[in-house]
């Protein structure tokens, strides 16, 4: 009898006490997580997609200058068609404004009025990039920027 006395006194464990303690300490910060968490992925979104507007507007002014280098004259009227030289020496449309462009993981596009570029992103590359960033297609959840081409 005294062995099993001693051996009952040798285990240890937490008490009722402690454990509901430690569960409400981990309700508290679930509480207050989880919605921060939340925010943190529809902030990363945001600038994913910001970061696709960016990289379209560096395609555009790479094709303003593919355009110039092609053709001198397009300078100060460039309505955003893409030109390269031909085997002949002409030039050879390669794209248009207005077309869709894949940039990253976005479809995008730009439109130029009077040497004011404004490219806008339309959806994700995929179906599963339209669910990531909620970019929903004809929902108005598109984001747009302009800015100054040529004056």
């Amino acid at each position: 009898m005294v062995k099993r006395h001693e051996r009952k006194r040798g285990q240890a464990g937490f008490t009722l006490i402690e454990i509901i303690a430690v569960l409400v300490i981990l309700g508290i910060l679930a509480v207050v997580a989880i919605p921060k968490y939340l925010d943190m992925q529809k902030q990363a979104a945001i600038n994913s997609i910001k970061g696709g507007v960016a990289a379209l507007i560096s395609q555009v002014s790479m094709d303003y200058a593919a355009a110039i280098m092609a053709s001198p004259s397009l300078a100060s009227s460039w309505d955003g068609v893409v030109y390269s030289t031909g085997t002949d020496n002409k030039p050879v449309v390669v794209s248009a404004a207005g077309a869709e462009r894949i940039i990253g993981d976005f479809k995008g596009s730009y439109a130029i009025t009077n040497g004011v570029a404004t490219v806008t992103i339309t959806s994700g590359a995929t179906d599963a990039g339209n669910n990531v960033y909620s970019l929903a297609t004809g929902a108005g959840a598109t984001m747009s920027q302009s800015f100054q081409l040529y004056q």
